[in-house]
């Protein structure tokens, strides 16, 4: 609820129903999210995008849990004087469209809910102005996103859900995660300047600050490794007059723990396998993964086997052995990988019809230019 001259808002991003096991996800939204917000003075809840992990099927608990989930926020809105609910489309591989199955929530009275599929702007009473962006797929996007990025200062807080330029390498390194090949990389500058206030994205899993005013909270869970960095959600309290705000990172401590143990030099380990396992076993995080990197010329197979032995059906334990040889290759792979993924990402883009990656392939492949009549006249040949 506004008190005086204030705004205040939370935004969470990346829920990602599906990806960890979804009693216990919801367990943590009950815990770190709903009773966080039930009793605040808001006036605003942002849902920053892939709040699915994939396509559910309606006859799953998943799809229970997170019509359910949707349900109580809006009771604890109504119930706290909370004006206004805001669904931001994410990534297309995970939402898929699934953010229809809200849409009564659009037509009940006595709540502002509403679904972000297409970037807009919107001006609300209170004075404030807003800058939605959901994650497009698109040719030009410069010429596309002009018109609302044009005028400095226009804005007093943007959100969506996507990448900036600073934040690209980790966007890579989250596992699972292909970035559509039309998707835009946005210019941190470009959404400063035209924001007074602070901007919050979704899209980027470890919790990220770009030049101390773009926020990514980072998904609200852990359901992988790499992502050792707290987990949890924004709030936000924004001074309409002065353009000051207050951001607050509240914490899922109840977020599962993944470490990783690095082996350097597993020849300590060749013939007493048993003190790695103790190591291994004397960790209390709920996931472990041990890295080993073999020395040539060193007959580890005693050891290995003894580890993978011990691994094999605990899924609290992962290993991870190469070779030096194999390190290097793979390190070496994973560059050549990354480059083919930006070349050719467009293959992987649900949002791109078959001709129109076969035009996109032969040009860049072949450089040449062939129109999508004649691409689809051959196919109908077929």
């Amino acid at each position: 609820m506004i008190q005086n001259e204030l705004f205040a808002v939370a935004f969470i991003a990346d829920i990602h129903f599906g990806a960890v096991r979804t009693e216990k996800l919801y367990e943590q939204l009950k815990e770190h999210f709903l009773r966080v917000i039930d009793g605040k003075r808001l006036d605003m809840i942002v849902f920053g995008g892939d709040l699915f992990h994939g396509i559910t099927s309606m006859n799953y608990s998943t799809a229970h849990s997170v019509m359910m989930f949707m349900e109580e926020v809006v009771d604890i809105c109504i119930e706290n004087n909370i004006k206004y609910i805001r669904v931001i489309q994410g990534t297309m591989s995970h939402d898929n469209r699934q953010l229809h199955n809200f849409r009564q929530y659009e037509t009940r009275n006595n709540i502002n809910f509403r679904i972000i599929m297409t970037v807009e702007q919107e001006h609300l009473v209170e004075g404030i102005d807003i800058l939605y962006v959901p994650e497009e797929y698109m040719e030009h996007q410069d010429e596309y996103y002009a018109p609302y990025l044009s005028t400095p200062d226009q804005y007093d807080f943007i959100f969506g859900h996507g990448m900036f330029k600073e934040v690209g390498t980790m966007a890579k390194a989250q596992e699972s995660e292909i970035t559509m090949s039309r998707a835009p990389v946005f210019e941190s500058k470009e959404l400063i300047t035209a924001c007074k206030g602070p901007i919050f994205f979704g899209h980027i899993h470890t919790n990220t600050v770009i030049k101390h005013h773009i926020y990514y909270p980072g998904s609200f869970s852990r359901f992988q490794h790499g992502e050792e960095k707290d987990k949890g959600f924004y709030l936000c309290v924004y001074d309409i007059h002065t353009h000051k705000y207050a951001v607050e990172f509240v914490k899922n401590t109840m977020a599962e723990e993944y470490t990783t143990i690095k082996v350097e030099d597993f020849t300590k380990y060749r013939d007493r396998p048993q003190d790695l396992v103790d190591l291994m076993l004397s960790i209390k995080a709920d996931f472990v993964r041990v890295k080993i990197v073999l020395v040539q010329k060193v007959d580890f197979s005693y050891a290995l086997q003894y580890l993978r032995e011990f691994v094999k059906d605990k899924p609290r334990f992962k290993l991870d052995v190469t070779d030096e040889a194999q390190f290097v290759k793979e390190q070496e792979n994973e560059k050549v990988v990354n480059t083919l993924l930006t070349k050719y990402a467009f293959v992987f883009d649900p949002g791109i019809s078959h001709e129109e990656k076969i035009q996109k392939f032969i040009s860049v492949r072949h450089k040449r230019e062939i129109s999508l009549d004649v691409i689809k006249d051959e196919l109908n040949l077929l």
